[in-house]
């Protein structure tokens, strides 16, 4: 996949979402869109970050229709609208926020995840939250987290390395697993049914066993278009292990 297949699917993916975002917000999507820097214009985003935020907005857009309320979440400050290439405080960046269940779901790309008791935050590629009840706009604390995406760009092939930063986040974590009707498989399309590794790259061969063990998939050769792509070991054979 070449790099402006990759821009045309974040522009594609990030389309459906655009209009829940102030005009500054908008032009931003546009200047990520062309792969360029949001702060100068000049800078070109590494295939990486426009990978990964083509992963987050696909993930977005698959929302829309699906749940209430869908909205972006920004932080304070004019530059509040952007997502962070690279690891960053959820409160000094922007995310999405629906309801769905009579409860408030935070989808975040790169956002540090607080884990209190003096342990450092780790911030998954892509993260969904769940919260207890209903929040507000100006609540931006940490959900529980209920599915982890990590976004793999390759120019080749992928490697067995791919899923080591996931099994450290599953345990972390400690994912709930997939259950038939669960919020996952009512909202979200094949490819985001099951927390994964997504990668443009083809399908590596892992050890199946343990991926379930570990409560995640991969989706081999995503390119942002194709979202009802089915990850490996299957959703069924999620729900299936004890």
């Amino acid at each position: 996949m070449e790099r402006d297949d990759f821009l045309k699917a974040l522009r594609r993916t990030a389309r459906e979402t655009k209009a829940r975002f102030p005009k500054d917000g908008r032009e931003w999507i546009d200047a990520i869109s062309t792969g360029r820097s949001h702060a100068d214009g000049r800078r070109i985003l590494t295939n990486d970050a426009i990978y990964e935020l083509m992963c987050c907005f696909a993930v977005a857009a698959a929302l829309k229709g699906q749940v209430q309320n869908l909205q972006v979440i920004q932080a304070d400050g004019e530059k509040g609208f952007r997502f962070p290439l690279k690891p960053g405080a959820k409160s000094g960046f922007a995310f999405f926020r629906f309801e769905f269940g009579g409860v408030s779901y935070d989808l975040c790309c790169g956002t540090e995840i607080d884990l209190g008791n003096g342990e450092p935050p780790e911030a998954p590629d892509i993260s969904l939250q769940r919260h207890s009840q209903l929040r507000q706009e100006t609540d931006r604390q940490c959900g529980q987290p209920i599915a982890l995406w990590d976004a793999k760009y390759h120019d080749g092939t992928a490697s067995k390395t791919d899923v080591q930063q996931m099994n450290w986040w599953c345990d972390i974590f400690n994912l709930p697993p997939c259950r038939a009707g669960d919020v996952l498989s009512q909202i979200l399309p094949a490819t985001f049914q099951v927390s994964a590794v997504i990668t443009n790259a083809p399908l590596l061969r892992v050890n199946r066993r343990q991926l379930l063990k570990r409560r995640f998939s991969i989706v081999c050769d995503f390119s942002g278009s194709r979202v009802g792509r089915s990850p490996a070991p299957s959703r069924a054979e999620h729900e299936q292990y004890p």
